[in-house]
């Protein structure tokens, strides 16, 4: 799960349109989601500073993802609080 900006609408030629979404926010949980394991869920760090104390989470530390220069913080959500 990732948190930010991101382009949403119809992509394509006039004879094969898609409504996508798109953009580094989008690419970045894709990335997150390869590293969860089944039935976990990774947030990134713009996640967990949104979510700020209504959620605990556990660090899992940084990982090296494709297309990001820098390693990625990332974390385990455990709950949320309502």
């Amino acid at each position: 799960m990732n948190t930010g900006p991101a382009v949403v609408g119809n992509v394509g030629a006039d004879d094969q349109r898609s409504f996508t979404v798109i953009g580094d926010t989008i690419n970045l949980a894709a990335r997150l989601q390869v590293q969860a394991r089944a039935g976990q869920i990774v947030v990134g760090p713009a996640t967990r500073d949104d979510l700020g104390g209504r959620a605990a989470v556990i660090p899992l530390g940084p990982a090296q993802l494709k297309g990001k220069r820098e390693p990625v913080p990332l974390y385990q959500l455990v709950s949320v609080a309502s």
